[in-house]
C-alpha cells in the first residue's frame, strides 16, 4: 500500500475519514457519495494529494470548522482539484468557494469548475470577514 497513487472509496457508506498516514505516495483520494459528516483536516496526513473528491457526503460543519479543513489543504501545497459540492454546508455557506480559491494557491479546479488567474485577480480584491463571522 505504500506505493498506492489513487484510492477510490466512493459509494461505500463510509462515515469516518480513513487514516491516510500509511499512504505516502497517494495523489488522488475519492470519497464522494458517502456518509462523511466531519471536516477534512485529517486529509493532510497524505501530503502528496493533488486531487480530492469529497462531494455528496453529509458534511454540515459551521464555517469556522471548515476553516481548519481549508487551511489544511492550503498547507499541503499540491492540491489542484478539490470537489466538495453537494454537501449540506454548501447550501447555506456558498462563500466557501471564495475562501477555497483565496486560500489554496495551487487550486486549478473547484467542484469541477476551472480556477483561472483572472478569477484569482478578481477575488484578491474581495475583502472577506473571518469565517467565524459566517457561523
Amino acid at each position: 500500500l505504500s506505493s498506492l497513487l489513487e484510492l477510490n472509496l466512493a459509494y461505500n457508506q463510509i462515515s469516518i475519514f480513513p487514516k491516510l498516514g500509511g499512504l505516502p505516495q497517494l495523489e488522488v483520494l475519492i470519497l464522494s457519495n458517502n456518509l462523511l459528516t466531519e471536516t477534512w483536516e485529517r486529509i493532510k496526513e497524505a501530503k502528496r494529494l493533488k486531487r480530492i473528491d469529497l462531494s455528496f457526503n453529509q458534511i454540515d460543519a459551521l464555517p469556522s470548522r471548515l476553516q481548519a479543513g481549508i487551511l489544511a489543504l492550503s498547507s499541503m501545497g499540491q492540491v489542484a482539484d478539490f470537489k466538495v459540492g453537494g454537501n449540506p454546508f454548501c447550501e447555506y455557506f456558498k462563500e466557501y468557494q471564495v475562501f477555497c480559491v483565496k486560500a489554496i494557491k495551487t487550486l486549478e479546479k473547484l467542484d469541477g469548475m476551472p480556477v483561472s488567474s483572472e478569477m484569482r485577480q478578481e477575488l484578491a480584491k474581495v475583502n472577506l470577514y473571518t469565517m467565524e463571522r459566517y457561523d
